[in-house]
């Protein structure tokens, strides 16, 4: 699903990009119809936003192969805060509303010098005892067609 979703938002770019070219290169010649030196510095501008927007959706790189594999972490930390209410002033209805902030929960992990924040209230509870002691993480590691990998610690068994 999650695929789908960045196809759709991927072709979704494209076609406000390809718009906006359309867009630059009316204004581009309407410009060139009748020279003048403020028509060419519009002209100039609008050639450096299209070499920018080029650049931009050129550069991206692309995952092309995800991996999931168990391997051991350290639970360095554990934290908690409760959840809690805060008023704040409405101008629209004049009077003062309640806005309530979640509770965090959260377990800091580290594996191969690098920590990783895991959250949730099962996980917390689950490791808040386990400071020091190894346990078992799930790594997922993502290789890019640019050669670059990168790793992340995603959740703890």
């Amino acid at each position: 699903m999650a695929n789908v979703e960045m196809m759709m938002t991927i072709v979704a770019i494209s076609f406000a990009s390809i718009l906006f070219i359309i867009f630059i290169m009316e204004i581009m010649k309407e410009l060139m119809k009748k020279p003048s030196e403020t028509n060419m510095t519009v002209f100039i501008c609008c050639l450096t936003l299209m070499l920018m927007l080029a650049i931009m959706l050129g550069g991206c790189a692309k995952c092309i192969n995800t991996e999931t594999s168990t391997v051991q972490v350290k639970v360095t930390n554990a934290y908690h805060k409760a959840s809690y209410t805060t008023m704040h002033y409405s101008p629209a209805t004049k009077t003062m509303l309640p806005q309530t902030h979640a509770a965090i929960y959260k377990i800091t992990v580290e594996y191969d010098g690098t920590e990783y924040d895991i959250r949730g209230r099962d996980t917390y509870y689950k490791y808040s005892d386990s400071i020091g002691k190894s346990v078992n993480g799930i790594l997922e590691t993502k290789k890019y067609d640019d050669g670059t990998v990168k790793y992340n610690i995603v959740d703890l068994e």
